[in-house]
């Protein structure tokens, strides 16, 4: 099924417009036409319906083409208005396209009506598409504006600066009014964090982690952190809108965190107490116990909730608890010794100390028991702590070992065992040159003797050869000390990060890839930076890196320009050039031009993109040879032109396929005897010039 097209035809003769029709058939269009001579019928025919077209010829009867124009113009339309002419010079050209005309057409080569239709009927849409977009993110934008404004957490967007893949800083680049209220900080915007909270890279080297973390993988995160520069504990959710920038909603748990803190001390210090403390409530149930009192009942904390006190304490009964209880509730504080029973049966002897409380409309006793088998408990204690880290270590997946002084092992966890094919007890106290090849070996005793030396730990990653194959490991070696602060042996965690190595070198070779791209293609390309006014219009640009082919193009050395402006390097640039530069690196909108530069002399093709926002990359080639050529072939034409219509000698121009008439000069109509309307567009035999067919 054919697309309709409406076309409004602004033209005196009915033959030219009967040639326009006939072209436009030729596509795949249900097409509607409509020919206007008038400026009445010109608005008559604007008012009455739409159009998706209008051509229009420079010069008519009673009318002409640049009042139609701005007709048209003074309407707002957005469709294709196409001069068609055989008469228009290439002023009146250039200022037809500079009042709006979309394109224009000589009545000699009508065969490029249909492709120019059909090119700015796809650009109308285009332009249409990007007015409805526009509309729409304003209005997006508008909401959001007012959500960022009146949000209870403060919000801050910032473009993170790395040194060797590494965050080293980040530029504010947008923070709402709560940020301001949140953080004491005010117009931060545009400017760095370490200028603003100077030292924060080595007082939160963790918030800088983790916001690299976010800005190169877009993997949301959430941390607390305290900044001391501030004062403030701040609990941040942060994602990343695009690359190497991040977004941190964020709030002050300053109040909680200090409320935390006092809670967890106290909470610590009755867990960690060594003196059982528990609380009962008043049928003797315990509500809460503390970990020494587990220990020296020997139960699970579990276990001895479900437990009341005449379960555990030999003295009391639950007959006499409710006399006890009064006791308590009299007294306030009573001080007793009495004798608990352990889950196993046994007994041992306690001195109690138990305070009534009252809290709200409820009431507790709250007692302490210290256990005289001080020592025991310790040891108990000690032993189980032994075997949880015993676990937690043969449980880890990370490479746990332990090397004496001599250089023998004393420990190794399975995790580090399986690299050897071996299991742990067959590793234990042998030396590293028994376990790896000589340089590794030597390599590894080398590191541990500095640790060991210096009684600090070592960081390294490292290329290690075990049975199992050849893997990278990130190795903490960390050494251990005795009570006199003498080394006694080194404990290592090494983690294997293979994987990650072999990511980087991936990612180096791909760098490496598109650098080799970059410095050999042959188009001139040059990244830039938009510097804007305090208006926030575009009055410079800075060079940030150019390509070879151009410092070929232009004579320039890259070095002579990195880092300097247009203005500085180029003073004869034209400042509209700098304003189209800074729509593309604001809007994020591409843009394509030729133009005629004044600094080296020749016609360039640019074509622009912005890679991130505030900044462009140009790609430009030299043209100068085909616009020199184009200038030569209008010249050409022009030479002939005046021949052709100055000419004393009747002349024509006929279309080999048909012998129709497509120029005919002024001496060929004063022979004939014709007007050019009724020669144009038509053959020797239409007319009549023959008296015989055959001739």
């Amino acid at each position: 099924m054919k697309k309709p097209l409406h076309v409004l035809i602004v033209e005196d003769s009915e033959l030219d417009a009967s040639l326009m029709s006939r072209q436009l058939k030729t596509g795949k269009y249900d097409l509607l036409t409509k020919r206007v001579e008038t400026e009445a019928a010109y608005r008559e025919a604007l008012d009455s319906q739409p159009w998706d077209v209008i051509l229009c010829d420079y010069r008519l009867s009673d009318f002409d083409g640049m009042a139609a124009l701005h007709l048209y113009n003074e309407r707002g339309l957005d469709i294709p208005f196409i001069m068609v002419s055989a008469t228009m010079t290439e002023d009146l050209i250039v200022e037809a396209m500079r009042s709006g005309a979309r394109d224009y057409v000589m009545k000699a080569h009508l065969n490029r009506l249909l492709p120019a239709i059909e090119r700015e009927l796809r650009e109308a849409e285009v332009r249409r598409e990007n007015v409805r977009t526009s509309q729409a993110l304003r209005e997006s934008e508008s909401r959001y504006r007012s959500l960022f404004e009146n949000m209870i957490e403060g919000y801050v967007y910032c473009r993170l600066i790395y040194e060797q893949n590494v965050p080293k800083d980040f530029v504010f680049i947008d923070v709402n009014a709560r940020f301001e209220e949140l953080t004491g900080l005010k117009n931060v915007a545009g400017k760095n964090v370490s200028d603003i909270i100077p030292g924060i890279q080595t007082t939160n080297p963790d918030l800088f982690a983790t916001y690299g973390r976010v800005a190169l993988t877009g993997k949301s995160e959430q941390l607390e952190t305290y900044l001391a520069q501030l004062g403030t504990w701040y609990s941040i959710s942060v994602y990343s809108p695009k690359q190497e920038h991040f977004v941190a909603v964020f709030e002050n748990i300053t109040e909680r965190k200090n409320a935390e803190e006092m809670l967890n001390l106290l909470k610590i210090s009755v867990d960690r107490a060594s003196d059982a403390a528990y609380w009962l409530n008043p049928e003797g149930q315990f509500v809460y116990v503390n970990d020494s009192a587990c220990r020296s009942l020997g139960y699970e904390k579990h276990e001895l909730m479900k437990l009341k006190i005449y379960d555990v304490d030999v003295l009391s009964t639950p007959a006499g608890w409710d006399s006890l209880w009064k006791q308590f509730s009299e007294n306030r504080t009573v001080q007793l010794e009495s004798k608990h029973r352990r889950s196993d049966g046994s007994v041992f002897s306690v001195e109690i100390i138990s305070t009534f409380v009252k809290y709200g409309e409820k009431q507790y006793i709250c007692g302490f028991a210290r256990d005289i088998s001080e020592r025991k408990k310790a040891e108990e204690a000690l032993r189980e702590s032994e075997g949880k880290y015993r676990l937690l270590a043969e449980s880890s997946p990370e490479m746990i070992y332990l090397i004496g002084r001599d250089g023998r092992v004393t420990y190794v966890n399975g995790a580090a065992a399986s690299q050897f094919r071996a299991h742990p007890r067959d590793l234990v106290g042998k030396r590293l040159s028994d376990l790896f090849p000589p340089d590794n070996a030597s390599r590894n005793l080398e590191t541990i003797s500095k640790a060991i030396e210096s009684k600090k730990p070592i960081f390294r990653e490292v290329l290690q050869k075990f049975p199992t194959g050849e893997i990278w490991l990130d190795a903490r070696l960390t050494p251990l000390l005795d009570d006199n602060g003498d080394v006694i042996g080194v404990l290592g965690l090494s983690s294997d990060i293979t994987e990650r190595k072999n990511a980087e070198k991936a990612l180096r070779e791909s760098e490496m890839k598109f650098r080799l791209l970059f410095d050999n293609m042959d188009e001139g390309f040059a990244l830039n930076e938009v510097i804007l006014d305090e208006r926030g219009r575009a009055v410079d640009f800075r060079f940030l890196d150019v390509n070879r082919a151009y410092e070929r193009h232009t004579g320039m050395k890259s070095g002579d320009l990195v880092g300097k402006t247009i203005r500085e390097a180029m003073p004869l640039v034209d400042q509209s050039q700098i304003e189209n530069y800074g729509k593309v690196a604001l809007t994020g909108e591409p843009m394509a031009f030729e133009y005629f530069s004044k600094t080296f002399g020749r016609y360039l093709r640019v074509r622009s993109f912005s890679p991130q926002r505030g900044r462009f990359a140009a790609v430009f080639e030299d043209i100068t040879e085909r616009k020199q050529a184009e200038v030569a072939l209008r010249e050409s034409e022009q030479r002939f032109s005046k021949v052709f219509y100055a000419s004393p000698v009747p002349a024509s121009i006929t279309r080999e396929s048909d012998g129709r008439y497509v120029d005919v000069n002024e001496s060929f109509l004063k022979r004939m005897g014709y007007d050019r309307e009724e020669v144009i567009g038509r053959s020797a035999l239409d007319i009549g010039f023959w008296a015989e067919p055959s001739d």
